[in-house]
């Protein structure tokens, strides 16, 4: 059985005249809530939105409009990890506060146990997706996270540690000819 069998996905691919067409159309093709894309061309910066932020709140989608990051950012961080692991400049069973001295635990040995490795499997322990403060006092969106209900195994040294923390993510992008 292929994915097609059971998933209802469009397969034409549009070819869109411009930022604020692809993002209206792709609003409408994928039945999606809201969208929110950006590019730079020529040394400027577009961005289009359309849909909404919040739908139940009939919120609109606006060109500042906040969204969690979550799983996006993966790809960036593991990607960016390997080239510095292939460059030498970080080995993925160090622990991580060989790299980070200020990356701080309730528990020492539990800190000093933590590799980049097990960060970027999730094989830590850190627990995810507990969200308490979505910024600017709205939520982007009106699903609720729930804390994971996983069982926590001994082989996962963060297991036993609160782990709610703000994160805070700069992403700095150049573009090359």
């Amino acid at each position: 059985m292929s994915t097609s069998d059971f998933l209802d996905w469009p397969t034409e691919q549009p070819d869109y005249t411009n930022l604020d067409a692809a993002v209206q159309g792709e609003i409408s093709r994928w039945n999606a809530v809201g969208m929110a894309a950006g590019i730079v061309r020529d040394g400027e910066r577009q961005i289009s939105v359309g849909g909404w932020a919040n739908y139940d709140a009939r919120y609109p989608m606006v060109g500042n409009s906040l969204f969690m990051v979550a799983s996006i950012s993966k790809i960036y961080a593991a990607t960016l990890v390997l080239r510095l692991v292939e460059q030498g400049l970080l080995d993925l069973d160090t622990p991580v506060v060989q790299y980070v001295p200020d990356f701080k635990l309730s528990q020492d040995d539990v800190r000093d146990a933590i590799t980049i490795r097990m960060l970027l499997s999730h094989t830590s322990g850190f627990d995810g997706d507990r969200f308490t403060d979505y910024g600017r006092g709205r939520m982007p969106t009106t699903r609720r996270w729930r804390s994971s209900t996983r069982s926590r195994s001994g082989s996962n040294p963060a297991a036993s540690i609160p782990t709610t923390m703000p994160v805070s993510i700069s992403l700095v992008t150049s573009s090359r000819r």
